[in-house]
């Protein structure tokens, strides 16, 4: 996987969804991104539970591929301009835990800081972060997001 650091634009396509799903959706002016694992062109780049198999760095570097393998959703949905026509109204970090003592919080804060690290600082969203027994692929951690599509003469501060 390589990511271009002016950009944060990861140079893959998202994997084939894995069931009957799209990766984005488009209702009107809101985008609805189906949650994302954090796969590259190899695959998963992590599996397992939190805090058995997976530890908390490899889960926050986890959850930030998530969120832009959800972004390059959007960018192959919209095209080069869509850091300015989006904003993000939430995102939910489902962590799959393997134990009672998982950092949610720290992986949670590694998604949010990936979308200001992308989209600018103005982008702080509504987040939920939700501990689970298990998720899709053996993921240690999956990231949903939604957002709004700005008109042209809104913006997001």
């Amino acid at each position: 996987m390589a990511i271009n650091s002016k950009d944060k634009v990861i140079s893959h396509k998202p994997a084939k969804p894995i069931g009957h799903f799209c990766h984005v959706r488009q209702f009107g002016d809101i985008l609805y991104v189906s949650g994302q694992l954090p796969f590259d062109d190899n695959g998963l780049v992590v599996a397992g539970k939190v805090g058995s198999e997976v530890g908390l760095d490899d889960a926050c570097e986890a959850a930030k591929l998530c969120v832009l393998n959800g972004f390059q959703a959007i960018h192959d949905l919209l095209g080069p301009d869509w850091k300015e026509r989006i904003v993000v109204a939430r995102h939910t970090v489902f962590v799959a835990c393997g134990s009672d003592k998982v950092a949610l919080p720290e992986i949670a804060n590694a998604a949010s800081s990936e979308i200001c690290d992308v989209l600018g600082p103005d982008q702080v969203s509504a987040r939920s972060a939700v501990g689970v027994c298990q998720l899709p692929a053996n993921s240690p951690v999956e990231v949903e997001m939604t957002l709004g599509l700005l008109s042209e003469d809104q913006s997001v501060a």
